[in-house]
């Protein structure tokens, strides 16, 4: 006969890992929505995500904004970020140790320049919202 060993802990360790995964948060003001209705699965140990991010207005030059995998419902690190562009802007993804840093670019009035990133602050990015597939651990 099998016993399977219950912890009386299991369920408040499960709310206090959520918890503490929440307060370490640093995407400032960016909404993340999990896309329902998408088969998510697992390939070779890493996960797929898909989310649906709503932008704000607290954009920094140079900096850009920082994903981290909690945000994106990964565990420890994203190997690869893919974000559709955002009415008029374009979006481009670095790392950062096992963080992404989304920036965006848009449109120059100069012929010497195509593309500038956008201002700190920039109003056109608030509320605007981009989808995002995100492949990681």
């Amino acid at each position: 006969m099998q016993f399977k060993q219950v912890s009386f802990f299991s369920a408040p360790l499960a709310y206090l890992r959520f918890w503490f995964r929440s307060l370490f948060d640093e995407s400032g003001a960016l909404t993340f929505t999990k896309v329902q209705n998408v088969i998510t699965q697992r390939m070779g140990g890493m996960k797929l995500r898909i989310y649906d991010i709503t932008l704000d207005a607290s954009y920094v030059n140079g900096t850009g904004y920082s994903i981290t995998p909690a945000n994106v419902g990964l565990r420890t690190k994203i190997l690869s970020l893919d974000v559709g562009n955002a009415a008029g802007f374009m979006a481009s993804v670095s790392y950062s140790g096992v963080n992404a840093v989304l920036k965006f670019w848009k449109g120059s009035a100069t012929a010497s320049t195509i593309l500038v990133e956008c201002a700190t602050n920039e109003a056109g990015l608030n509320t605007l919202v981009c989808r995002a597939r995100a492949w990681g651990y």
